[in-house]
């Protein structure tokens, strides 16, 4: 059965990280290290700009500390299952959802804590969608204070939806420039006198 966003590859599966399964096995250069450490602080520094810019200084965090987890994973470990899209959105949308809710529902930190994990952890794996820096991303719904209860689910969309989408776009131009550089890539250039 085709879907787009399956944690398993298919040859019909839409992914943004096909291009890798190809570099994963060859040896990363030190100018592929490079490039890809300053594409992540590129995509870090976007995340933050354009969520400052939509949240502004609310006192809500303008930019969801679990990204920095997501980004070692979506530039550094671009070959793991943890790296693909549906991960990526499903497990940071799901766990905050989880998050929002449990802090809602449940007047004991130390309680809704534990919930936002257990619902968290239950629904990545039940939809196949694990991405480690989603439990991160609930215990922030449920940690935000003051701030994160008045937002509320308006969490989803600003701050963490911007974020996602900065971090894959990012990630995308990145696998883009890789793909079609030898160099980078390590595809072997003929050179014929």
């Amino acid at each position: 059965m085709f879907s787009p966003f399956s944690s398993q590859p298919s040859s019909r599966t839409l992914t943004l990280d096909r291009p890798f399964y190809r570099l994963a096995s060859r040896a990363r250069s030190t100018s592929r290290v490079t490039l890809m450490t300053l594409a992540a602080a590129l995509g870090i520094a976007l995340v933050l700009l354009a969520t400052e810019a939509a949240v502004g200084s609310s006192g809500v965090p303008a930019i969801v500390a679990s990204m920095g987890a997501s980004a070692v994973i979506l530039y550094a470990l671009p070959d793991t299952p943890s790296a693909r899209l549906w991960p990526l959105f499903g497990g940071h949308l799901l766990s905050a959802t989880v998050g929002i809710l449990a802090a809602r529902v449940i007047p004991h930190p130390s309680l809704a804590l534990a919930v936002a994990i257990f619902g968290a952890l239950l629904l990545m794996n039940g939809l196949r969608c694990v991405h480690p820096p989603g439990g991160a991303t609930a215990l922030t719904a449920v940690l935000g204070g003051a701030e994160m209860r008045e937002l509320g689910f308006g969490f989803l969309v600003a701050p963490l939806l911007p974020n996602l989408i900065i971090l894959s776009t990012t990630t995308w131009l990145l696998r883009r420039v890789i793909e079609r550089t030898p160099t980078l890539s390590g595809a072997q250039t003929h050179r014929t006198t």
